[in-house]
């Protein structure tokens, strides 16, 4: 009696483990940094490639589709393309030029079935495969920013209001830096500061956001890229706002995961001696250090007057660069 009840529970346990695991392994599906829903339509691994349902790519990808019974042909098309597809057959043309897939489109349970990346690609979008947490990734090639964000980025607003107000109970501190910029977080806004003109590259205003807790279990973190930032609340993982810094323009992703963002870099305590050690500080300052792999950045926080503080910009060998001050940045 005890085997069969050991042997019941055993199966119990290793069914329920299955099932969490097929749960955990369910691939989604990103478009543009917002998660799809897909309801009751599901993506299906076959042939190691995921296929989607018609009826998805339609209303997803912002293309046109129409379904050929009698020949079992499918056709996605935009504005500027045509895409054909037939059902079991490894064959697709866009726009009257053939191309070759290694897999084929078919149905099952009355629902047709495309290999999501050959049609998105052939769409004019990126994909990508994150494995870790079986996503998939869709976006358009050029970043594309949201204009109903547009008045969190003015500049010189953003900038009045940095070095105008009383910067609170924390002090601003360098959330980011790498060669090309460095990013100041306060209670009442970020600025990117190009490391070699010591210009003003951007500025947001993540207070009007609801981003301006600087401490605590839910503070706002900055990741860094090439040309782009994002700022995300420490709880939650990829959700957040993606700035691109050359084009001044943002947007909210439910998962950036498709960026390839970075924590900024620590310095050790014999860094910063040694930089302290170098540096001219005010009588009444704080201080916050950057770190890349060509050097260091060095923030002083006047308390008395932010406009006063000053960028010390070293090489790897912590040899001084160039200096400025906050209040000329602008």
């Amino acid at each position: 009696m005890k085997k069969k009840i050991f042997l019941l529970i055993l199966i119990l346990v290793l069914g329920l483990s299955s099932l969490a695991y097929a749960q955990e392994c369910q691939t989604s599906i990103v478009i543009n940094g917002q998660c799809l829903d897909l309801g009751e339509e599901k993506i299906i691994f076959k042939d190691d490639r995921n296929f989607i349902p018609l009826r998805l790519v339609c209303e997803n990808l912002a293309c046109k589709v129409d379904w050929d019974q009698e020949n079992k042909r499918v056709k996605i098309s935009t504005d500027a393309l045509k895409i054909l597809m037939e059902i079991d057959k490894k064959q697709m043309t866009v726009n009257n030029i053939k191309k070759d897939l290694d897999v084929s489109p078919f149905i099952e349970n009355d629902r047709t079935y495309v290999p999501v990346r050959f049609v998105a690609e052939a769409l004019g979008k990126v994909v990508n495969w994150k494995d870790e947490d079986k996503t998939i990734f869709i976006d358009d090639k050029a970043f594309q920013g949201d204009p109903a964000l547009d008045e969190y980025l003015d500049k010189d607003t953003v900038f009045k209001n940095f070095t105008n107000e009383p910067f609170g109970a924390s002090s601003p501190r360098l959330a980011y830096v790498n060669s090309s910029y460095s990013v100041i977080l306060n209670y009442n806004g970020i600025l990117i500061v190009d490391n070699k003109t010591g210009k003003l590259k951007g500025a947001i205003d993540n207070r009007a956001l609801g981003y301006n807790q600087l401490q605590g279990d839910d503070y706002v973190k900055i990741l860094g890229a090439e040309d782009f930032i994002l700022l995300k609340k420490n709880s939650q993982s990829t959700q957040g706002y993606v700035y691109n810094i050359s084009k001044n323009q943002m947007k909210f992703y439910e998962n950036a995961g498709s960026f390839s963002f970075k924590e900024g870099e620590s310095t050790s305590l014999d860094e910063e001696k040694e930089i302290l050690d170098k540096v001219e500080s005010l009588e009444d300052f704080s201080y916050s250090l950057g770190k890349y792999p060509q050097g260091l950045v060095f923030l002083e926080i006047s308390t008395k007057n932010l406009g006063n503080s000053k960028f010390v910009i070293f090489d790897k060998d912590l040899n001084e660069l160039r200096e400025f001050k906050l209040s000329s940045i602008n």
